[in-house]
């Protein structure tokens, strides 16, 4: 048609010609791969969530956190014994689920296979701090489970896992970036996918948000126990 009209045919022809393979990834790329990176750390972070949000709770409720601190119990060594004794147990769901989604669902990894562990601990951690700060505030089970519950959709919705970050408005994408799983999927989906290590920036920015957001959760409990205390 453009010819006929004596119209040069360049104008039509696409602006990006695809003319070699991907550097990474298939021609076809498979959103299954895409998202589980993102499942796998929602999975670990809100089982350790849902390990950690009642246990101090129950231990108020009982009056077993009253007599620690009339025996001279110090705030953060009550934390730090319930964050050693539940870590085993958070250790053994994470195992779990690298177990079921890379050998029995057979999702690909390109990457190191050490990265994958040590970023999913991490995260794992992570959630178990942040079920501390839930139990630290909340004084009835219904409401950890319900604050729990509560933060769990808008960190799937917005933590990259479904909906890319790319694809949401500015200030949506600052909001999402500020979220305890947003840098650490990215991270995990570099390295599953790409096969990057830890000198690349995606990569070590995962590991270091991981490791902030543990400080804060950490830092956050242990301040809500002590003006609960005084």
């Amino acid at each position: 048609m453009m010819e006929d009209c004596y119209i040069p045919s360049d104008i039509v022809r696409p602006v990006i010609s695809f003319q070699t393979p991907p550097i990474y990834g298939p021609d076809r790329p498979s959103f299954t791969d895409f998202a589980a990176p993102g499942f796998l750390l929602t999975i670990v972070f809100f089982l350790a969530v849902a390990l950690t949000s009642s246990a101090l709770i129950m231990e108020r409720q009982e009056g077993l956190l009253d007599r620690s601190y009339v025996a001279g119990v110090l705030p953060a060594e009550i934390l730090f014994s319930h964050v050693l004794t539940q870590f085993i147990i958070m250790v053994g769901q994470t195992i779990l689920a690298l177990i079921f989604m890379l050998a029995v669902f057979k999702v690909k990894c390109v990457g190191n296979l050490l990265l994958v562990v040590i970023l999913t601990l991490l995260q794992g951690l992570c959630g178990m701090c942040f079920g501390f700060v839930i139990s630290a505030i909340c004084t009835l089970e219904r409401d950890a489970i319900q604050m729990a519950l509560g933060s769990f959709y808008p960190t799937v919705m917005l933590s990259g896992v479904i909906w890319p970050i790319e694809a949401m408005s500015t200030g949506l994408m600052y909001i999402a970036l500020f979220l305890p799983l947003t840098l650490a999927t990215q991270a995990l989906r570099c390295i599953m996918l790409r096969g990057w290590g830890f000198a690349w920036f995606d990569v070590y920015c995962g590991f270091i948000a991981s490791c902030a957001w543990i400080v804060i959760f950490l830092v956050l409990s242990l301040l809500i126990l002590k003006f609960k205390k005084n």
